[in-house]
């Protein structure tokens, strides 16, 4: 792993220096006019506090243009600066004074919506005294992708759209490492909404599966990119019989050696192999609710299920409050069954345009990820895993 430290602070780079000579090559950066952005380059440490004209912001801008992660170190009283960071997906900020092993922590564990709310909204950050290093290098770590997956009790959900609209944001930040699955058997509609050709995709691979033969590589053959994202595309009505739940349990274990994050969209209800194994192995469930409450009653049943059946933690689990259709049901209803935050998808005249429209929209998509969004942008979004920063479009 080749990291770029521009902090300022000889000391700190120091101590950064001792804790990850074995796993990679250090380049040290004394000003930000000296920063250039090379290909050698994985991750850059930069202080705000770093001497040079340049402001922060610009040379923020510059380099996750470049496709290059970021830890940033930052006052607590720059608010701008946080929030314009997390508009670029920056998750990883640490408040002054730096801690080493905060730091390092972060390096090899890049950070998640729960440390973004509780710095964002507490300005604390977390208690780390001692952090063990990982016996492997960092490049060896995508042998444990992140799994997305989106999943609803009943159809109709929305889960398509957000699942699409996840993978497309996700790729602005790692492009060439995200894949979105089309696991909705019978009815796959992830081509349908980017005009991909069907004639590639799962239902291709199922004589390889069956010889014995699959390989990440033949996959990968069958996968069709757009927006930087890797798509496979489903199965249908006349061959999804065939499929079982240890087919689509392979198509998953090979390709968490291939990305950083694979979103999978699923079908309604616990009745499909896909379902099954995708919900087993995933290290985050969306669980898309429609605003009515008969349907609140199903799917805590089915997530009920889901713990007590499957062993599902949860921890992974998630919910999604999806407005923009006719009903009553609120978040703060759903919170109280489920003891859990609320995300909220609201009306907006941009959604239309999702749906077979051949281009995801993705404006605003930042607040149910993790991050506010950009000024004068209007978002899809009421609530968002920050606590209540955005509400009917509007920051409060």
């Amino acid at each position: 792993m080749n990291i770029a430290l521009a902090t300022g602070d000889h000391d700190l780079n120091r101590a950064i220096k001792e804790r990850v000579k074995n796993y990679g090559s250090i380049i040290e950066f004394s000003c930000k006019e000296e920063i250039g952005v090379s290909a050698d380059i994985e991750c850059f440490i930069l202080s705000s506090s770093l001497a040079g004209e340049i402001s922060c912001e610009k040379l923020l801008e510059s380099i996750i243009s470049k496709n290059k992660r970021v830890i940033l170190i930052a006052a607590v009283e720059e608010k701008d600066l946080v929030e314009f960071a997390l508009t670029l997906g920056i998750y990883d900020i640490v408040f002054q004074p730096a801690r080493v092993e905060l730091i390092i922590k972060l390096l090899f564990e890049p950070a998640g919506l729960d440390y973004v709310s509780e710095f964002v909204l507490n300005k604390k950050m977390p208690e780390i005294n001692h952090y063990v290093m990982p016996k492997y290098v960092i490049k060896e770590q995508s042998a444990r992708a992140k799994i997305s997956a989106w999943w609803s009790a009943q159809g109709r959900a929305g889960k398509t759209s957000l699942a699409v609209m996840q993978a497309v944001w996700l790729a602005r930040t790692y492009p060439e490492k995200v894949a979105l699955l089309d696991f909705k058997e019978v009815t796959p509609h992830v081509h349908k909404f980017l005009k991909l050709e069907t004639t590639a995709g799962i239902e291709c691979l199922y004589e390889a599966f069956e010889q014995n033969s699959l390989t990440a590589v033949k996959v990968l053959e069958h996968m069709q990119k757009k927006y930087g994202v890797y798509f496979l595309t489903g199965v249908g009505l006349k061959s999804f019989y065939k499929f079982t739940e240890k087919y689509f349990g392979k198509v998953l274990e090979l390709l968490k050696t291939e990305f950083d994050y694979i979103v999978v969209d699923l079908n309604d209800g616990l009745f499909f192999s896909s379902t099954a194994a995708a919900l087993q192995l995933a290290e985050e469930i969306n669980v898309v609710l429609l605003p009515h409450m008969y349907l609140l009653e199903d799917t805590r049943d089915m997530v009920n299920f889901l713990k007590d059946k499957w062993d599902i933690e949860d921890r992974c689990i998630r919910f999604v409050l999806n407005k923009t259709g006719s009903g009553s049901l609120e978040a703060e209803t759903v919170e109280r069954v489920f003891r859990k935050s609320v995300m909220c998808v609201i009306e907006h005249k941009e959604i239309a345009k999702i749906a077979y429209g051949g281009q995801p929209y993705i404006s605003g998509i930042a607040s149910v990820f993790g991050s506010q969004k950009s000024k004068g942008e209007e978002t899809l979004f009421k609530r968002s895993w920050l606590g209540r920063v955005v509400n009917a479009g509007k920051s409060v």
